[in-house]
């Protein structure tokens, strides 16, 4: 029952007092990272965020934090060296604003480049510029990852909750006033246009199969 809901509820969300992005779900430590700009690229084992260049995208704090088992040796506090990555590691939240479960800010995405273990291996930057240590690149992934640089990070006027966290990329809805001035409003209201058209369609597709 609760799955032939979901298409009535998304439906409430479009409106012309709302702005529709895809998000992330990205969680601590490294959501707070991203918000102050201290963490430069987002890594995925998979090229997923390439179609993204050059488009804006919400940045949403996962319900749940990286567990540090699964961490390893990856923490923020195992790979920080440098007073740069010991700055970044004490960030959070701005004072009375939430750490789990809201969208927080706008992202402007940039290019997609793989960067192999060889590389991750010759070049310290990448841990200043990701925060994954190259302990992990080995570990992890056979071949490397998939970095995308984060053009820009604009801080919302007001965090919006997100009563659920997604896995992978997945439409989400921002009310007119959390909406900084810093964004520009013309490619945003094109994009979102854009995102409510695919959304309307997958919401279609959802009221036939159930």
């Amino acid at each position: 029952m609760r799955a032939s809901q979901q298409p009535d509820t998304i439906r409430t969300t479009i409106s012309v007092d709302t702005i529709v992005l895809p998000t992330l779900s990205i969680k601590n430590p490294y959501s707070p990272l991203i918000f102050h700009g201290c963490k430069k690229y987002e890594t995925r084992a998979m090229p997923m965020l390439r179609n993204f260049c050059g488009k804006y995208m919400l940045l949403h704090i996962s319900l749940k934090d990286k567990d540090d088992n699964k961490m390893g040796r990856n923490t923020v506090t195992s790979i920080i060296g440098r007073n740069k990555r010991i700055t970044a590691a004490r960030k959070s939240m701005p004072a009375g604003w939430p750490s789990n479960g809201y969208v927080v800010a706008i992202m402007e995405m940039g290019e997609t480049e793989f960067v192999g273990r060889v590389e991750a291996a010759r070049d310290s930057a990448w841990e200043d510029l990701t925060f994954v240590s190259r302990e992990t690149f080995f570990s992890e992934h056979t071949d490397g990852l998939f970095a995308t640089r984060l053009v820009r990070v604009h801080p919302l006027e007001h965090p919006v909750k997100i009563p659920r966290g997604y896995v992978g990329v997945h439409p989400c809805t921002l009310p007119i006033s959390a909406i900084p001035a810093s964004i520009d409003g013309a490619r945003l209201h094109a994009e979102s246009t854009a995102e409510k058209t695919r959304s309307a369609r997958w919401i279609a597709w959802e009221s036939r199969v159930w």
